[in-house]
């Protein structure tokens, strides 16, 4: 057999950028939110609104969906924040999940789908975690909130592997992001 005189494919920097995208834009995501970051109890908000991206992406039955959604979320927080103030997004979050809970847990016992159960159920426990972390408010808050993002990393990680629920690049983003997010958390705190 003789050797190939073929090159290899190149890879550029900017092809491996343009290629992990999500990855650059997680990291991005998360060192803009940490470097603003005063409590690492503050961050409670964000389990609620990632598990609400996913249940609205099972629940619309289309994975794409889930960035839009994120920026729906994204905006909600906004809007909260600068309405009421700092904190009450985590209710809000909740809040709107509950519709989207009892459509989800109603017509998904209804067409048997399992992966719409799944996330309802994610979302009520990533919703409570945000919840006692976010009531708690201290140091114990802040080591909760750390864990649940954590978690919820690893709720990426299988979505990303599984290819269920939200497109792989928002899985992706999102993985790093959680984890940046609970590095941040655990520095604030420490």
């Amino acid at each position: 057999m003789e050797p190939s005189t073929q090159a290899a494919p190149t890879t550029t920097v900017r092809s491996a950028v343009l290629l992990r995208w999500p990855t650059w834009l997680g990291i991005g995501l998360a060192v803009l939110v940490g470097l603003d970051l005063g409590d690492g109890a503050d961050m409670a908000q964000t389990l609620p609104a990632m598990a609400l991206v996913y249940l609205a992406a099972a629940t619309l039955r289309r994975p794409s969906a889930a960035w839009p959604a994120a920026a729906a979320v994204a905006l909600v927080i906004l809007a909260t924040e600068a309405v009421v103030g700092d904190g009450d997004a985590v209710w809000v979050l909740i809040g709107l999940a509950v519709p989207v809970l009892a459509y989800a847990l109603w017509y998904g016992t209804r067409r048997a789908d399992h992966g719409l159960r799944a996330q309802a159920v994610a979302m009520v426990g990533f919703g409570a975690v945000a919840a006692v972390g976010f009531a708690v408010h201290d140091d114990v808050g802040a080591y909760v909130v750390a864990a649940g993002l954590l978690g919820h990393a690893l709720w990426d990680v299988y979505h990303y592997w599984a290819d269920k629920a939200v497109v792989r690049s928002y899985s992706e983003c999102c993985s790093v992001m959680d984890v940046g997010f609970a590095v941040a958390v655990l520095i604030v705190t420490l």
